[in-house]
């Protein structure tokens, strides 16, 4: 195993990449491979001998005490936290790790390495140092700050009412610019330790049947697909007997921060979730604290009183179930919702977490959907971004009708007329017109153009890190670009098959592997997969369809679900 280490690090040539172009090739003798994931691995390895170091100075070090056992330095690849109940102590480690150091020939920054104290009153100290107290590293002062950043986390100190009180940055939502501060989105950054209690009530919440049948949102075995798949369904339904499908993909502002709390309670209540399991949900909402960083530092804390914890792995789960009751209004409309069938089975809204997909079968339906959803987001203090809000149908001829409406087809919510597009984005895929000869395969263009930025975004920053093997490069692409280049093909993957001409979505791998390879565009696709030992991308979409197809099949006995109908796997 050893040999086989060394023989990877026995030619290792690299070059520079400059405003003029390549240097030539150099070897390199020192350092392990950035972007080779082995590497961490053996930084670890030659660090984890510091921990051995740090005991043998036995009571000097005062390292603390936890559960009766002795906390050695926090060690993650190259970050390393050192811990002492005494200066003196921390100042003892701070010479080892000077000694070892030298040994290992590395070297510590000291201009960035920071001390910090934390003190039982939870004060700073205004980076004042008591007397007997000092730190130094190789001769060199150590800054000590009322603050330091470990792990992504910034760490301060620990207060008497609110703890590690979360700290929201301000962040520019994506494809925003950061100068539009009402853009932004303020993410919670906390160590708050949902994850366990996330899996249980979810699995406690789909077992007792509390869901809307059309949630599929952040499930245990629910996928974005199946949603996708049911509105392919009922577009080909439609066709098939000659009438229109009516669709509204229905955009929400700011959901996650509108929850009204006393209603999400309410709702839990109805859902039939109460006693301890309520109290847990409500005690992690009972207090709140947040604060601002800016350029000028931290605000003070406030209290965050509205909307559900953003980055909270609980908090789609709780917006979903606070919006579940919607499917009921929908469903006491009756006739007038015109919900269209599958299955012989009504189909109710297709919810995703904060994504709504209204249905209907005819115009009138439709508008008596959004005339309920308005009602029902003044009771829930909700608020729909008409402007943003889009109204499809799907016509039996497969046009697109240029955005044109029959006789008495209008569509507004709340007094304001919505667009009617030719195509909408649902879930990450842009769903247009059923063509009758290729389907929804214009899916695979859009996410063919969303590929091709990823593997340009993929190979830039490869190269900044390093990663220029063949190898590598392959591995890159399946990671960051292959799921990109295939999601939702077990929707459009079937119409992609059937055509004989190459797809824009293959198009792209087969460009990779020849650029990867440096071969011209008259070297054939067949040549240029066989030389990487590489299978088109068609063969992955037919492992993804048989897949989908098994699930399927296996969720056909499973009657709370849309897709649980044994009609539906036929």
């Amino acid at each position: 195993m050893l040999q086989a280490i060394q023989a990877m690090y026995a030619d290792v040539p690299v070059c520079v990449r400059t405003e003029e172009g390549l240097s030539g090739c150099f070897q390199s003798v020192l350092g392990v491979k950035q972007g080779c994931p082995l590497s961490p691995l053996l930084f670890g390895i030659f660090l984890d001998d510091f921990e051995g170091h740090i005991q043998q100075l036995g009571d000097a070090a005062a390292l603390p005490q936890l559960a009766g056992r002795t906390v050695p330095p926090l060690l993650f690849a190259d970050d390393m936290f050192l811990l002492s109940s005494s200066a003196s102590g921390l100042q003892a480690q701070l010479h080892a790790l000077q000694d070892y150091c030298n040994a290992k020939k590395l070297t510590v920054n000291a201009k960035k390495t920071q001390v910090m104290i934390m003190r039982p009153g939870g004060g700073s100290g205004n980076g004042k140092l008591a007397a007997g107290e000092s730190f130094e590293y190789a001769g060199l002062p150590l800054e000590v700050a009322s603050s330091t950043k470990y792990l992504g986390l910034t760490f301060s100190q620990l207060s008497k009412q609110h703890g590690f009180a979360s700290c929201a940055d301000v962040l520019a939502k994506a494809g925003r610019q950061a100068m539009f501060a009402m853009r932004r989105r303020a993410w919670e950054l906390g160590a708050c330790l949902v994850e366990q209690q996330c899996m249980l009530f979810d699995v406690f919440a789909g077992s007792q049947g509390l869901r809307a049948r059309g949630q599929a949102g952040f499930r245990q075995g629910y996928r974005t697909v199946d949603n996708c798949f049911i509105l392919r369904a009922l577009a080909e339904r439609a066709r098939s007997r000659g009438v229109k499908l009516y669709l509204c993909a229905v955009d929400f502002e700011k959901a996650f921060d509108s929850v009204d709390r006393p209603l999400l309670w309410a709702a839990l209540q109805r859902a039939g979730i109460g006693g301890t399991m309520l109290q847990a949900i409500q005690a992690m909402y009972a207090d709140v604290p947040v604060c601002v960083r800016t350029e000028e530092g931290l605000s003070g804390c406030f209290q965050s009183v509205l909307g559900v914890k953003q980055g909270c792995p609980l908090s789609p789960l709780l917006f979903g179930i606070f919006l579940d009751d919607f499917e009921g209004h929908i469903q006491q409309l009756g006739d007038a919702a015109a919900l269209p069938q599958l299955a012989g089975r009504t189909v109710p809204p297709l919810l995703f977490a904060d994504d709504m997909f209204l249905l209907s079968s005819s115009a009138s339906g439709l508008q008596a959907q959004l005339h309920a959803l308005q009602d029902y987001c003044n009771a829930k203090k909700l608020t729909v971004n008409a402007k943003k809000t889009q109204v499809m149908i799907m016509r039996p001829g497969g046009g697109s009708g240029n955005g044109k409406l029959a006789a008495g087809e209008s569509f507004e919510y709340a007094g304001l007329p919505l667009e009617v597009a030719s195509s909408t984005k649902y879930l990450g895929l842009t769903f247009s017109q059923l063509s009758k000869q290729h389907g929804f395969a214009s899916c695979a263009d859009v996410l063919a153009k969303a590929g091709r930025q990823a593997m340009f975004a993929m190979r830039r920053r490869a190269w900044e890190l390093g990663a220029c093997l063949v190898e590598q490069q392959c591995m890159l692409f399946d990671v960051f670009v292959k799921p990109v280049l295939s999601y939702g093909c077990e929707l459009w993957g079937v119409d992609v098959l059937l055509r004989p001409d190459c797809s824009s979505v293959e198009r792209v791998h087969r460009w990779f592997c020849r650029r990867v390879q440096g071969l011209p565009k008259q070297v054939t696709a067949a040549i240029s997969l066989a030389e990487l030992g590489r299978q088109p991308l068609q063969s992955f979409w037919i492992q993804q369809l048989v897949r989908f197809w098994n699930r399927l099949q296996n969720s056909a006995a499973d009657e709370d679900r849309v897709l649980g109908h044994p009609r539906m796997a036929h």
